[in-house]
């Protein structure tokens, strides 16, 4: 799972629901460990996942001593080994509204060509694109519907290739206001996640 702190929310749950004790991947000095990478694993169930935060922009109150986790998605893809299953998640939304929707629309765009360099290479893997959510921000939802467009725009090619996880509805029911939704939003967020890539 790649992004921010909405991905790793669900991480967390899926952490949760599997029984897969979380840690973090390389400790530091830091005390701002929450924005380091994470990952788990449950022997019993053959089971591994990793959160990784995306690059920068990555707004938040942690100086910049940890820029060597800030790495593009389309990096972290090229890792992924050869062997194996797996399913990637992205999310990036939150910490570019405070920058040029150029800047977004280079990293959505990186994500793709990651995306489309790893089905390439492992086309049993599968990809889902979780899309922003509505939330009590800079100039509304504003913000949202831009990244809806970029997301489309880029993604253009891929369309049959990905599945897209769409909470915004959910969240416009729900009226949230914070930059996290609610924990039973989330709940279903992640079983629309889970029921995409266990069918």
């Amino acid at each position: 799972m790649l992004g921010d702190s909405n991905a790793r929310a669900i991480f967390n749950k899926v952490a949760q629901l599997s029984g897969c004790p979380k840690r973090v991947v390389n400790p530091t000095n830091s005390t701002f460990t929450m924005q380091l990478p994470q990952a788990c694993h449950n022997a019993e169930l053959n089971f591994s996942q990793e959160w990784h935060p995306h690059a920068y922009p990555f707004v938040n109150v942690q100086n910049w001593a940890l820029r060597r986790y800030r790495i593009s998605p389309a990096e972290y893809m090229a890792k992924i080994p050869a062997t194996g299953d797996f399913v990637l998640l992205v999310h990036l939304y939150m910490h570019f509204l405070w920058s040029d929707s150029r800047i977004y629309a280079m990293h959505v765009r990186d994500v793709a060509r990651g995306v489309r360099e790893l089905l390439a290479r492992k086309p049993r893997t599968k990809v889902v694109i979780r899309g922003p959510h509505p939330w009590n921000c800079l100039d509304g939802d504003f913000h949202g519907l831009r990244s809806f467009y970029i997301l489309r725009k880029e993604f253009q090619g891929l369309k049959d290739q990905v599945f897209f996880l769409n909470a915004w509805d959910m969240n416009v029911a729900n009226e949230n206001l914070n930059t996290h939704p609610d924990n039973y939003v989330l709940d279903a967020m992640t079983n629309i996640f889970l029921g995409l890539i266990c069918s």
